[in-house]
């Protein structure tokens, strides 16, 4: 994966093909805020959020956070 924590957020939601909703249900972590990181308006988002994100998207932590681009 490669781009901003955004872009990458974006395309493995996509990927995965889920909906907002659908992550929200998975993860507890509310639309507004996947939203939010996916816009790149909320930059930090935490290990506990990053962790539960990748897991429903099949991916690892660090291909979210670029680190496999290093």
């Amino acid at each position: 994966m490669t781009g901003t924590l955004a872009e990458r957020l974006s395309s493995a939601r996509a990927d995965a093909r889920l909906s907002l909703r659908d992550v929200e249900k998975q993860t507890g972590v509310s639309q507004g805020n996947l939203s939010k990181m996916e816009s790149g308006q909320q930059t930090n988002p935490t290990l506990n959020t990053l962790t539960a994100l990748a897991g429903c998207y099949g991916v690892t932590v660090g291909a979210l956070i670029g680190e496999a681009n290093r």
